[in-house]
């Protein structure tokens, strides 16, 4: 899984925090989540959103802590 701070600084007030709850979640659940959100997104807005951020938000959708 890559995350956000791995592609580059982010400027200010372009951050948020996030929360997650990954308890016994199957990597491969993880990927079906992704594709079928992926799925619901344009294919214009997925080549402008960087692949990091597009799974941790998907990721961050079905395990977040709240």
């Amino acid at each position: 899984m890559l995350f956000v701070s791995q592609r580059t600084s982010l400027p200010a007030k372009e951050t948020q925090r996030v929360s997650l709850c990954l308890r016994n979640a199957q990597v491969s659940s993880l990927v079906d989540d992704f594709v079928n959100d992926a799925g619901q997104v344009s294919d214009d807005s997925l080549k402008h959103t960087p692949a990091e951020v597009a799974v941790l938000g998907s990721v961050h959708m079905h395990h977040s802590c709240n």
